[in-house]
């Protein structure tokens, strides 16, 4: 068995209330709607590769920190 990576929303709230931000000003500089940031906060669904690179830009982390390992 190896590991999956998954897609953790909690994890971009953490980073969104780390860095001060509310997800209307997160969504202004990705381009998107705050109900969109929403969503991926709790895991409705998932930013495809561009936002994700830019919201990993806007919350100054890595993109990896964005996602869990867990065992499959």
């Amino acid at each position: 068995m190896g590991t999956v990576e998954r897609f953790s929303g909690v994890k971009v709230m953490e980073a969104r209330l780390e860095a001060g931000l509310s997800r209307r000003k997160v969504a202004e500089r990705i381009k998107v709607t705050a109900r969109t940031v929403y969503n991926w906060e709790r895991g409705a669904f998932f930013p495809d590769a561009e936002a994700l690179a830019a919201l990993a830009d806007v919350l100054q982390k890595p993109v990896q920190y964005f996602f869990d390992n867990t065992r499959a």
